[in-house]
């Protein structure tokens, strides 16, 4: 009876952070005022180090993998938002937008592997490859799909292990 009672502790334990979790992403979502960027080109087209910093971004990244299967979910999300990233001008950010750019930064994936999308040539900004975001908005839910697919395979798994990532 004592172990019982122990495991519904633990488990209602694990729903409170969970749902502490969630209701932290989705307040400091809309929060995010700007995507930090590490290196953005000038008006001479070179490139040009900068680091921009927001709290409600760095806080969502510091909860880690844990937060990833909550932002798979925004993945689906087209909400327009008015956040600023001088490596994305080709349109207005929508939340998916925000929440490929949170996990990338938590735990960076292999694109082909991930999405079965291949790209030739990276982005100025080194965030994402050039175009990926074309075929994102394409269809959200189809990469959504596939990303949330890839987070809990044994491809993911062997990815990590081959980076030697520690999470």
């Amino acid at each position: 009876m004592k172990f019982f009672f122990l495991f519904l502790l633990i488990v209602f334990t694990q729903t409170l952070n969970a749902q502490r979790e969630e209701r932290i992403i989705q307040t400091e979502i809309a929060k995010i005022k700007i995507i930090p960027s590490y290196s953005h080109r000038n008006m001479f087209g070179n490139f040009v180090p900068q680091i921009d910093f927001d709290s409600a971004f760095t806080k969502i990244v510091r909860l880690g993998t844990k937060a990833i299967p909550i932002l798979i979910k925004k993945l689906r999300d087209t909400t327009l938002v008015s956040i600023k990233n001088p490596c994305f001008s080709e349109e207005e950010m929508k939340v998916h937008d925000v929440a490929w750019f949170l996990i990338n930064e938590i735990e960076p994936f292999p694109r082909h592997t991930a999405l079965k999308l291949v790209f030739c040539t990276s982005d100025e900004c080194d965030h994402f490859p050039q175009g990926f975001f074309t075929f994102i908005h394409s269809n959200p839910s189809e990469y959504a799909s596939r990303y949330k697919k890839y987070f809990y395979s044994k491809e993911r798994l062997k990815y990590l292990k081959s980076k030697q990532v520690r999470y």
